[in-house]
This record gives C-alpha cells, structure tokens and sequence, in this order.
C-alpha cells in the first residue's frame, strides 16, 4: 500500500510547490549591483552603483526596485561634476522555457527610473561692468549646484542565477532613455544657465550592462 501512495505523495508534492510563487517559497531579494553606463548621444560614461529589492508577485513576475547613484566628471566643462540620485520601479517577466519560475532564469524587465541630478561647479571669475566709468572688474564667485530632476524609461534583459538555494546572481543589459523635467531645473543666474546648458543635459538615450550580487531574504 505504501508503495502506491509514495509516487502519489510525490506527484502532490511537486504540484504544490510548483503553484507556490518565489524559489523554495522564498519570494524577496535584496542586492547590489554595479553597471557601467554610456549616453549614446553625450557619449558620456558613468559607472552606477546600485541597491535592489525584489519581491515576486506571481509565478513568472517579479516586482524590483532600486536606488542608485553615480558621480563622473564633465568632460567638456572644467571642474564641473555631475552626480544622480537615481529611483525606479520595474516589472520583470521570467521566461516560460524550461522548468523555472521567478526569481530563476532568463528575463524581459520594463522599467520606469526617477532621478534627481546635480552640477557641481568650482569657484569661478566673473566680469562685472560699470557704464557709469565704463570699466570692467573682475570678481571672484564661489561654486554652487545646479539641481534638476529628470524622468526615463527602460527596457532590459538578463538572466538571474541562485546557487546552495540563496545566493542570487545577476547579469544582464538594459536600454533606455532619459529627459530632464524642464520646471525643476533651479539655475539663478547666467554662469549656472551656461553651464546646464552646455553639459548637454538633454534627451539622450543610454545602454549600460548590469551586474549584481544578492541574497534570497524569506
């Protein structure tokens, strides 16, 4: 009798687990991941540092999200650098081959990203002129920041690896664009207007691969 039931037994088994979103019914994960990145009309490179949190909501999706940041000079602006602050939600959508199920396996990821951006300029001279002598004097300005935030969108692909059943790696590449929202921008004077406008921060479609490390949390 009890060899009848153990095929039976196991059958059960398999089913269950298989209707059980997440990896051995582990479903969030916690990351971080490097992804060097480059503009595809600034040609500007950048290298993000990242930290993820995912959790799985179905048996083939996973909900991620990430904060990152990343710090590069400007290379046609002397002394300028630019930093971002960078949020965004995504939805991957794990492959259906084989037997895996999210968080395990190739992806398709749509994401939406949120970034708050800074140039930081250095201590600069500027020349004032008096009509009344019709002189020109130079005066010493400190540095300050240009802040603005911008909005993008992306699309990437990967493939996620789990191995001894917790540690979780990643690897993948990503396409995407990105568009500064033109009311937050917050230059006060000309020299700042000068410099936002010559770091080209303008609508530039980006490519970046990615490369993460993580642990299944529960």
């Amino acid at each position: 009798m009890k060899s009848k039931l153990l095929p039976f037994l196991l059958l059960f088994s398999v089913t269950a687990f298989s209707q059980v979103p997440g990896y051995i019914g582990k479903r969030f994960t916690v990351g971080y991941s490097i992804s060097p990145e480059v503009g595809l009309l600034s040609l500007k490179a950048s290298l993000i540092h990242s930290l993820g949190l995912g959790y799985v909501v179905g048996k083939r999706q996973e909900l991620v999200f990430n904060t990152g940041y990343s710090k590069n000079e400007e290379q046609e602006l002397a002394g300028v650098a630019h930093t971002e602050l960078s949020y965004s939600l995504a939805l991957k959508l794990y492959s259906r081959r084989g037997l895996t199920a999210a968080p395990l396996g190739h992806y398709i990821k749509w994401e939406v990203i949120m970034s708050t951006n800074k140039l930081l300029y250095p201590v600069y001279d500027d020349r004032i002129y008096n009509p009344q002598t019709n002189t020109s004097a130079t005066v010493s300005r400190s540095g300050g920041a240009i802040s603005y935030k911008s909005l993008g969108l992306a699309y990437g692909l990967g493939r996620q690896r789990i191995f001894f059943n917790n540690l979780v790696l990643e690897y993948g590449m990503r396409f995407g664009l990105t568009f500064p929202l033109q009311g937050s921008v917050t230059n006060k004077n000309q020299h700042e207007s000068d410099i936002y406008n010559d770091s080209g921060a303008t609508f530039d479609p980006f490519f970046n691969i990615r490369l993460g490390l993580g642990f299944l949390a529960f």
